[in-house]
């Protein structure tokens, strides 16, 4: 199980949006690995940013909820994608 925070058009720009999530507030995302995972939505090329994993779909849920306490976005999905490097 994993959870989406959110998407973009390119892979770059999915990467600095980890970059930027990750420095904003680092414990919330510690000791998750996030990951890219390309999907084709409408017709466009879109890259989905998830972290994970988590032991199940209840402890993603939480995970969720806590980011949308924060004000943030998220969706509950499968983690599934490749990793990447981050700078």
């Amino acid at each position: 199980i994993g959870v989406q925070l959110a998407s973009y058009r390119n892979h770059d720009e999915a990467i600095r949006g980890w970059n930027v999530l990750s420095k904003v507030d680092p414990t919330s995302y510690e000791g998750l690995d996030p990951i890219i995972n390309q999907k084709q939505v409408n017709g466009q090329t879109m890259y989905q940013l998830k972290v994970g994993p988590f032991l199940n779909k209840r402890y993603g849920m939480d995970f969720c909820q806590m980011l949308k306490g924060k004000g943030k976005d998220c969706l509950v999905t499968q983690y599934n994608g490749d990793t990447f490097t981050v700078n």
